[in-house]
């Protein structure tokens, strides 16, 4: 696990809030929900369309998650 935190930190620290989506990937594939939540909805204030993630098999251990359904529902929100 701690290999698996110093990775998610290092890939943080390369990409910011740059990519937003990828470091969501990276904490869902971990198990980390609530990680993830936070960095998919980083990236939806931004602007991203995030509806390609649906079928997503990275967010699998998510998809059960009713907060995944919701942040889905939501409308594009336009770039800042």
């Amino acid at each position: 696990m701690v290999e698996a935190d110093q990775a998610v930190a290092a890939l943080v620290q390369r990409l910011g809030t740059r990519d937003s989506v990828s470091v969501a990937v990276a904490c869902a594939w971990r198990g980390d929900a609530d990680r993830a939540f936070e960095w998919l909805g980083r990236a939806h204030v931004r602007g991203i369309c995030l509806s390609e993630l649906k079928s997503d098999s990275l967010l699998r251990k998510i998809r059960s998650d009713a907060r995944l359904a919701t942040l889905l529902r939501k409308p594009k929100l336009p770039v800042e």
